[in-house]
């Protein structure tokens, strides 16, 4: 098994490449995920707490709204917490495509791209001076895809939140196993 930086590792076999991306080790930003997650969650059960003394229709009624809101959004933190604390990427190249799936605790599916049907795989270029692209760099809840790939003309990304290093030697990586099996 060999590794790139901190978050890559890799297996080659004669008739398989094997990668697995970790998701983000950062400890710091766990903590500060994990905070605003309680508080959400703890916004929620205070929403649901005074649900029973709302006796207004309306007020019912935007109570209701805003708990399905509430119910969405503390599903989808919750996913997305528990992917970039225990998740992982993970690719294969094989012979019959490219194989692309993420985990968390071991369960999840991978998608099969076969060599026919994509165009290019590509590196994402981070443009680190635009404002609104530093807030979504740290953002604590966003999953930033590094490579690309174009399949039947649909955009599928992976690779979440790698350095540019990592990116590249990745991106090298794939291009040289893709190489063994597409047929231009």
């Amino acid at each position: 098994m060999k590794f790139i930086g901190r978050k890559i590792s890799y297996l080659e076999k004669p008739e398989e490449c094997s990668i697995v991306i970790s998701s983000s080790p950062d400890k710091k930003q766990g903590y500060f995920r994990m905070i605003w997650f309680l508080l959400w969650t703890a916004c929620g059960i205070v929403a649901i707490s005074f649900f029973p003394a709302v006796t207004v229709r309306e007020q019912k009624v935007m109570l209701f709204v805003f708990l399905g809101f509430w119910l969405y959004f503390e599903w989808k933190s919750l996913q997305l917490f528990l992917w970039k604390w225990k998740g992982r990427e993970v690719i294969k190249i094989r012979p019959d495509g490219l194989r692309v799936g993420e985990r968390t605790y071991g369960k999840g599916k991978a998608l099969l791209f076969r060599y026919d049907g994509f165009r290019e795989i590509k590196k994402v270029v981070q443009n680190r001076s635009s404002p609104l692209n530093i807030l979504r760099a740290v953002d604590l809840f966003a999953r930033n895809g590094t490579i690309t790939l174009n399949y039947f003309g649909k955009e599928y990304s992976f690779g979440y939140d790698l350095a540019e290093n990592e990116t590249a030697e990745l991106y090298s990586l794939l291009r040289r196993e893709i190489r063994k099996y597409k047929k231009d």
